[in-house]
């Protein structure tokens, strides 16, 4: 059994985790680095990174962080990206909604993440702009969120937020990266 897990990165956890859901577009605020050619448009995807817990690549755990668990791969499928593109090509690798067996795809994925991070032209880029994995539909946070990680400051804000706002299981980390 494969273990892995989607990282959610924002610049303000607040409205996400009040809302309990992830729209489409929802990190697009036109300055974002992210964007590539769709300034004017409608961002039409959410945006993650995946990561295995069994990886040789070092995991950087930033501030600002939503953890999703595994199991929206099951509910929503996915797109994965080994470059930032923003948006779902020829090359993207995709795996459909109740995907009877996505392991052998997953494998594939985590060989091209583990690949490219070991890249030497690549060493000083950060891990989450190195892929991508790209949902066309939003997501219900409050079924899917595992962990946030947020400021020292911020934990006991994002503590209560989570507890007035029906999460049931999700744990508060605090990182100063």
């Amino acid at each position: 059994l494969m273990k892995f897990f989607f990282m959610y990165y924002a610049k303000d956890l607040v409205p996400i985790l009040k809302t309990g859901i992830l729209e489409l577009g929802s990190q697009m605020d036109g300055s974002d680095m992210k964007t590539g050619n769709v300034s004017g448009q409608q961002y039409k995807y959410i945006t993650m990174n995946i990561d295995f817990l069994d990886s040789t690549v070092n995991k950087v755990l930033r501030t600002n962080t939503l953890i999703f668990s595994k199991k929206i791969l099951e509910k929503y499928g996915m797109a994965f990206n080994n470059e930032i593109r923003s948006k779902i090509d020829s090359r993207s690798i995709i795996i459909k909604p109740h995907d009877d067996n996505p392991k052998g795809i997953l494998i594939k994925i985590q060989d091209m993440i583990e690949r490219r991070a070991m890249d030497p032209k690549l060493s000083g880029q950060p891990r989450q702009l190195l892929h991508e994995v790209l949902f066309d539909k939003r997501i219900d946070v409050k079924k899917y969120l595992r962990i946030v990680i947020c400021d020292k400051d911020d934990e006991y804000k994002i503590k209560n937020i989570l507890a007035n706002n029906g999460y049931p299981k999700v744990r508060v980390m605090t990182n100063t990266v």
